[in-house]
């Protein structure tokens, strides 16, 4: 079984990358909000978040959202809507079966509302620490409601009642729990406790190689590789600075101990040069990253 999956960005925002990594530099940076589509031969079309859409600006005009644009500037464009890029391939919006949220923050779900059809597999634990939060509490959260479905829980599937937990002893991710989501082994579900109250990742085995989709756990795939953590103030807006740091240093040591895993941060410049603008896909050029 061969699966497919495609890096593709949905806007960008603007920020100090100073903040997001201890050395780097004083200067104002673009993060592209990425995200992927993942095609499964029996499951169908899947995404693993959607990035921006214009539905971001709508959602941050008054006070108290408006912080979060001021904080945040964000840049998204017609053709950065997650439903244009794909159409770009050859896929409607209707024909998205699953999106696959990592975290609710607005720059990971701001285009939930364009896939009518899609069922969305979250953690339980994310869910429940934002579901019933004021509009203040959720901006605190990083959240903005107005960008989730209203039908959102009639379309919900948890990953941990839906897939089955992997035995550690078959795991191979070391350090870290997870569950195969189609109980085929081809997509598995793994906690990355840290930055939100039960952000989540997806590790895709395409058959040739395996991709870590690794959402918020890190701003810069040299995190990663160097175990580099984020300025002080980044920690202000995540869930538990001793859970990032846990779960930053496991990728680490992943990284360290296993070739064959691609890990992907959403919103590496790295990952953009390299599997976004510099890699054409078209509809007759569907091949793994």
């Amino acid at each position: 079984m061969t699966i497919n999956v495609t890096a593709l960005d949905g806007g960008y925002c603007l920020h100090l990358e100073r903040m997001v990594i201890k050395d780097g530099r004083l200067k104002t940076v673009k993060f592209p909000s990425l995200f992927f589509y993942i095609y499964h031969p029996q499951q169908g079309h899947i995404l693993f978040d959607t990035g921006y859409s214009e539905r971001f600006h709508d959602a941050t005009k008054n006070f108290p959202e408006k912080i979060y644009a001021l904080l945040t500037p964000v840049e998204v464009k017609e053709e950065d809507l997650a439903i244009n890029k794909l159409g770009g391939l050859g896929i409607k919006p209707e024909e998205i079966n699953y999106i696959f949220i990592s975290h609710f923050h607005a720059d990971h779900i701001a285009a939930l509302k364009d896939f009518d059809k899609a069922k969305f597999i979250v953690s339980k634990q994310a869910w429940l620490d934002i579901k019933d939060r004021s509009r203040f509490g959720s901006l605190v959260r990083g959240v903005l409601p107005s960008l989730i479905p209203e039908n959102f829980e009639d379309r919900l599937l948890f990953y941990e009642e839906m897939g089955k937990e992997v035995e550690e002893a078959d795991n191979i991710l070391k350090g870290f729990k997870a569950w195969d989501l189609f109980k085929d082994g081809s997509m598995l579900a793994v906690p990355i406790p840290g930055h939100t109250c039960g952000h989540s990742g997806l590790l895709v085995d395409t058959g040739i190689k395996k991709h870590f989709l690794v959402g918020d756990a890190c701003w810069m795939s040299r995190s990663i590789r160097d175990f580099k953590l984020p300025a002080l103030p980044a920690y202000l807006i995540m869930d538990s600075k001793q859970s990032y740091y846990e779960s930053l240093s496991k990728l680490n040591a992943l990284y360290k101990g296993i070739e064959d895993i691609e890990m992907l941060p959403s919103h590496c410049g790295e990952v953009f040069a390299k599997k976004v603008k510099n890699k054409s896909v078209d509809q007759n050029n569907m091949n793994s990253l």
